[in-house]
């Protein structure tokens, strides 16, 4: 007698857009439009590198108030994406139809 074959399923492929990450790179983004504003490019390259490292070269000193600006929202941002997934909140959304977006 044949051993009944467990049935194969697949998952269709779908691109989705992690909304907490995104929103955690607001704040970076606004930071460095503001420099380009205020010094062109290198005006954006250093208010970014400042609020992603709080390291300031000008006077080599920390700043942990640079990095509310911008790594601190990006950690945030996906730590919010991973208890989403890890509380089911996702596998909900896509569950219910929900194009394209997760937590």
């Amino acid at each position: 007698m044949a051993r009944a074959r467990a049935k194969v399923h697949h998952k269709r492929a779908s691109m989705t857009i992690p909304l907490a990450v995104v929103l955690g790179f607001y704040p970076l983004a606004n930071q460095g439009l503001s420099g380009f504003q205020a010094g062109g490019m290198r005006g954006a390259a250093k208010q970014m590198t400042l609020a992603l490292t709080g390291f300031n070269a000008d006077d080599s000193k920390f700043y942990f108030e640079w990095l509310k600006a911008g790594l601190v929202p990006i950690l945030a941002g996906a730590g919010v994406h991973w208890a989403a997934n890890k509380f089911g909140i996702n596998r909900a959304l896509a569950r219910s139809g929900i194009p394209l977006l997760r937590i």
